[in-house]
């Protein structure tokens, strides 16, 4: 079972030091849309709490020929931070060793 709060924590710790972790598909391969959709607002959530500010929204797979390649049945959504921002951190981090 994903624990979506843990996973999200674990994650948002290491924004802004430059560390990666494995793809969460590997220990949980294909979540369902509504879980990936819950997963993202953890993670925004968790960006809030860091005062990462949202610059606006992706949408993806608009391309309706395309969604039965990808299993998706509408457009994916998604928010934008700043890259600014993600640089700064990552900078920051860096120079703290």
């Amino acid at each position: 079972m994903l624990d979506i709060e843990a996973e999200v924590a674990a994650l948002v710790a290491l924004f802004g030091t430059g560390k990666s972790v494995p793809l969460l598909t590997t220990t949980h391969p294909s979540p369902d849309m509504p879980t990936a959709y819950r997963l993202a607002a953890a993670v925004r959530r968790g960006r809030l709490r860091r005062d990462d500010p949202a610059i606006g929204r992706k949408i993806g797979s608009t391309n309706h020929l395309m969604w039965e390649k990808y299993e998706v049945k509408a457009p994916i959504w998604g928010v934008r931070i700043t890259v600014r921002q993600a640089l700064t951190a990552t900078a920051s981090a860096a120079e703290a060793g």
